[in-house]
């Protein structure tokens, strides 16, 4: 039951980690019907409210030529991780997307304590293993 207003238009989040293992929004519009470049300001507009650095917008149909000055005019997000650019807003067909185009985003790197919490469940397993069922 989304809340139209609420989310200002964004359909979902993909995540991705940036400097200091800080796990950052891109923001992800989905547009059927006509699409236009007042909805590429608004995800635009929505980004810089979130604090988002990336944005995905995807169209049933093509972008117009103003949609797509629009979304190179938003600039790229330099990753610390990666040591490279992506641009800021990405906008895609689904078409494109069947076809297996992908839009270019920095990696989601777990964060040290989730690798930390695995390791540890590792080891307990292989203890329990070791010393005949017997749980640490």
């Amino acid at each position: 039951d989304r809340k139209k207003g609420a989310d200002s238009g964004i359909d979902g989040r993909i995540t991705f980690t940036g400097a200091g293992g800080q796990v950052r929004p891109v923001l992800v519009s989905v547009k059927s019907g006509h699409v236009n470049v007042a909805q590429v300001r608004d995800l635009i507009g929505t980004m810089q409210r979130e604090g988002a650095p990336l944005g995905v917008f995807l169209t049933l149909e093509e972008p117009s030529k103003p949609m797509l000055v629009e979304s190179s005019g938003a600039g790229v997000f330099y990753s610390e991780l990666s040591k490279r650019e992506y641009p800021r807003v990405q906008i895609f067909t689904i078409r494109e997307l069947l076809d297996g185009r992908r839009p270019s985003l920095p990696l989601l790197v777990l964060p040290t304590y989730q690798q930390a919490e695995r390791v540890e469940k590792k080891a307990a397993e292989q203890q329990q293993e070791l010393f005949g069922g017997v749980a640490p």
